[in-house]
């Protein structure tokens, strides 16, 4: 169980730390053009 919401922790923090990241690199592209 505590192995279980530690991961489901860590897949809390990694998904917007991953998806903050995807979406600097669409503003940068959007931004160079």
């Amino acid at each position: 169980q505590a192995f279980e919401s530690a991961t489901q922790s860590l897949i809390d923090e990694e998904i917007p730390k991953q998806l903050g990241y995807a979406l600097k690199q669409q503003l940068r592209l959007y931004l160079s053009r």
